[in-house]
C-alpha cells in the first residue's frame, strides 16, 4: 500500500506510552480476589495493546503471553482507575496505564525486536458512504463517518481527522465530490484542519448488508472499503479489501472493524518506514547558531524533545554558536524526519568547514 508523502516533543511520547481506557470484568470467589485478578489482566492487555501500537502486527504476541506480569509492572510509570464496579464476586473497571519508555524501549532490545515511536503527520479521513452508486458524506444517515467519528481523536502512530461537516466543510467536498472534487478545495479542507495530506476512504455494503440495515437485527453480507489517494488531480485507487459479517456482529461492530482494518494498514505502512531496532545507537555532530543563553536552552530543550533523539552532549558553547553530539536511534532519514516535525532540520556542510571531529558526520542545524 503506498501513499504519499504523509506516510514519509515531549508531549506527544509520553502521549505515546500512554494506553487510555483499558476494559477489564472478571469473576471470582469473592472481591478482593477479582479486582487483583482483573488489576493484572488490565496490565497485560495495555502493554499488549502498547506493543501493537509500537511494533510489527503479532510480532511480540508469543513474548508477552509468556511473561510474567510482574515484569510488565516493571515498566509501568503509573496508573489511574477511571472507573470501577464491585459486587461480592465480580469487579468491572477501566484503567489508563502510562508506561517508562526506557523501560520498554528495554524490553524491545532484549527479544530483538522492531519498533516505531515516530509520529506521522495527520492524515485526514473523508469518510464516504456509497449505497447504489450515490456517495454520502455529511447525512447523519452515513454509518461509515459515525464508526471514524467513534475513534476522531484516538492515540496512534498515524493521527487522524474526521472533518466535523459545517458549512465550510460541505462547501469545499459535497457529497457528490469524492471522485471529482476540486484540488483547490480539498487542499483547503485539509489546511484548515491542519492535516498534510487527505484519504478517500469508500464504504460500499453489498446487497446482503444493505438489506440487514433495512431489516434489523445481526449484520449480514459485507462491507467494501477502498481507499483512495489524493496527491494527484483526480483519486488515485490505492487497496481494497472487503469486511465480511461474523456471527453476532451487529452493523456498528461491522462498520467498527472497518475503521480498525484502515487504521492497521496505514500504522503498518508507517512503521515499516520508520522501525528501528532498540539500542541501533549512532551520533552525529550539529552546529547551531543561536542568539543568547536563553535561546541554547530553548533549543537544546526542543532537541531533547525530539522522540529519535537519545541524548545531546554540548561540545562547545559561544554567544553565537553552540556545538552538539546527536545521539540517536536508527539511520540519519529517521532523525531528519523527527527533527521535521518539532520544525529543525540538518544542512550538510561544505568541505572546507571546520569540524570538531572529523571521524563524526556534522551538520548544520537550523
Amino acid at each position: 500500500m503506498a501513499f504519499c508523502s504523509v506516510f514519509a516533543g515531549a508531549g506527544f511520547a509520553a502521549a505515546l506510552f500512554t494506553v487510555d481506557r483499558v476494559q477489564v470484568d472478571v469473576t471470582a470467589d469473592n472481591a478482593l480476589a477479582a479486582r487483583e485478578e482483573a488489576f493484572d489482566l488490565a496490565q497485560r492487555k495495555a502493554f499488549t495493546q502498547l506493543v501493537d501500537r509500537l511494533s510489527p502486527n503479532g510480532a511480540a504476541a508469543a513474548e508477552i503471553d509468556l511473561m510474567d506480569t510482574s515484569v510488565i509492572a516493571s515498566m509501568i510509570k503509573d496508573y489511574e482507575i477511571i472507573e470501577e464496579k464491585i459486587s461480592d464476586v465480580r469487579y468491572i473497571g477501566t484503567y489508563t496505564f502510562r508506561f517508562r519508555s526506557s523501560a520498554v524501549k528495554r524490553f524491545f532490545s532484549g527479544q530483538s525486536l522492531t519498533y516505531s515511536d515516530l509520529e506521522s503527520d495527520p492524515i485526514m479521513i473523508l469518510p464516504f458512504y456509497q449505497v447504489n452508486g450515490r456517495y454520502d458524506l455529511w447525512s447523519y444517515g452515513n454509518r461509515w463517518k459515525d464508526a471514524w467519528d467513534r475513534v476522531n481523536g484516538v492515540k496512534s502512530l498515524v493521527p487522524v481527522i474526521v472533518p466535523v461537516g459545517d458549512l465550510q466543510d460541505v462547501s469545499d467536498m459535497r457529497d457528490d465530490q469524492a471522485m471529482t472534487y476540486q484540488t483547490y478545495r480539498l487542499r483547503a479542507l485539509t489546511d484548515r484542519y491542519g492535516a498534510k495530506e487527505t484519504v478517500i476512504a469508500v464504504a460500499v455494503p453489498d446487497s446482503s448488508l444493505i438489506q440487514s440495515i433495512q431489516g434489523g437485527g445481526a449484520a449480514q453480507g459485507s462491507l467494501i472499503i477502498k481507499l483512495y489517494r489524493t496527491d494527484e488531480s483526480r483519486p488515485v485507487l490505492a487497496t481494497q479489501f472487503f469486511i465480511r459479517a461474523e456471527p453476532n456482529d451487529t452493523h456498528d461492530s461491522l462498520f467498527d472493524r472497518g475503521v480498525q482494518r484502515v487504521q492497521s494498514l496505514l500504522r503498518e505502512n508507517w512503521k515499516a518506514q520508520t522501525m528501528v531496532n532498540a539500542g541501533q545507537m549512532n551520533n552525529i555532530q550539529a552546529r547551531i547558531s543561536i542568539a543568547s543563553l536563553q535561546d541554547w536552552v530553548r533549543t537544546e530543550k526542543k532537541l531533547k524533545a525530539v522522540s529519535a533523539v537519545e541524548d545531546v552532549l554540548l561540545e562547545s558553547l559561544t554567544a553565537q554558536r553552540a556545538v552538539v553530539t546527536l545521539q540517536f536511534e536508527g539511520d540519519l532519514r529517521r532523525l531528519q524526519m523527527a527533527l521535521n516535525k518539532q520544525g529543525m532540520k540538518l544542512a550538510t556542510l561544505q568541505a572546507n568547514d571546520v569540524r570538531v571531529d572529523q571521524t563524526i558526520p556534522m551538520y548544520e542545524l537550523k
